[in-house]
């Protein structure tokens, strides 16, 4: 079965196409080149690899994770840049918290935020990176929870 998805195109923000075959799921710049396949980032989360980006780009997702899984999304840059995360609990009333955090190419933490709690509570980290293979990571030690985060290239 193949089947396309588009993403929405936002000004500052990359559009991108995704194709799911039996094999996994290939992914796609606004102009068809390809930028990545889906790795198998993390034991029971989700995945997914942004591909290259630079200077102007948004990255933006959401979902859940829980105490057992987390989700962890691949980019790549190609010069000095900066790095911003922002991370929102979705959760309108809980007392559970997200976190958000960039990891280097060996999935080692460079830096996490701060806890963000219900209602709609929200943390931004930043850094400034080198060209190489980073990850953002989204966790939490609770039960099942939402969330959504917007990567920032500067």
């Amino acid at each position: 079965m193949i089947s396309n998805n588009r993403a929405f195109s936002t000004q500052g923000t990359l559009t991108r196409s995704s194709t799911t075959t039996p094999t996994g799921t290939a992914l796609y710049s606004g102009r068809g080149r390809l930028v990545g396949s889906d790795l198998k980032l993390s034991k029971s989360g989700r995945s997914q690899n942004f591909g290259t980006l630079g200077s102007g780009d948004d990255e933006r997702d959401s979902g859940s994770v829980g105490r057992d899984d987390s989700d962890l999304f691949k980019f790549r840059l190609t010069k000095d840049r900066r790095a911003s995360l922002d991370v929102t609990n979705s959760e309108l009333i809980s007392s559970r918290y997200i976190r958000g955090s960039l990891l280097n190419d060996r999935k080692r933490t460079l830096k996490t935020t701060d806890k963000a709690r219900a209602p709609l509570g929200t943390e931004d980290i930043s850094l400034k990176l080198k060209p190489g293979t980073y990850y953002v990571k989204i966790s939490t030690d609770g039960r099942k929870i939402f969330y959504r985060f917007k990567l920032s290239i500067d």
